[in-house]
């Protein structure tokens, strides 16, 4: 799982490069940054830096810039880094509330919005949270309001924009 000094990598960067490391080499795997979707195969991880092959063609992504990873291989058997309770700096106030919160509603339905590339359909995910841990939640049974196709997703939740828990 790695061990990182607390910095400001340490709520959403460090806990999202270790779920990456766990899908290299996993085909069809998607992966979500601001401004780009992309389904390929990671082919390593380390120093904050993922690196995709799209087709033949490798992409770098920073793991700053990565909001989400998508694989059914994603589950309750992924390890997550354990969730902690800061008492001051940014994970206090953005990722340790929504991560808190999730880790509540295990189990539970919840739609997610969460940042993505702009007018992107899979911004809004609705599953069950299988599991949530150091800034990362991951989902599973996940479907899309607007029909876009979907797998068991893992999200950043400093990435996150609502949580909505649906009715059970």
């Amino acid at each position: 799982m790695g061990v990182f000094d607390k910095s400001k990598c340490d709520c959403c960067v460090c806990p999202m490069q270790c779920v990456m490391q766990q899908l290299i080499n996993i085909p069809d795997t998607r992966v979500f940054t601001i401004s780009a979707e992309q389904v390929g195969i990671i082919t390593s991880v380390e120093n904050f830096l993922a690196t995709i092959n799209v087709g033949g063609i490798i992409r770098c992504f920073p793991i700053c810039n990565v909001t989400a990873v998508g694989n059914n291989v994603l589950g309750t058997k992924t390890q997550l880094k354990p969730v902690r309770k800061d008492m001051k700096g940014e994970c206090s106030c953005c990722e340790d509330p929504a991560t808190n919160e999730l880790a509540t509603l295990v189990n539970k339905t919840v739609e997610i919005n969460y940042l993505t590339r702009p007018g992107s359909p899979l911004s809004r995910l609705i599953g069950t949270v299988a599991k949530a841990g150091e800034g990362i939640v991951i989902l599973t049974d996940v479907t899309n309001p607007f029909g876009a196709e979907v797998s068991n997703t893992a999200i950043s939740t400093c990435q996150i924009n609502f949580i909505e828990i649906k009715p059970q």
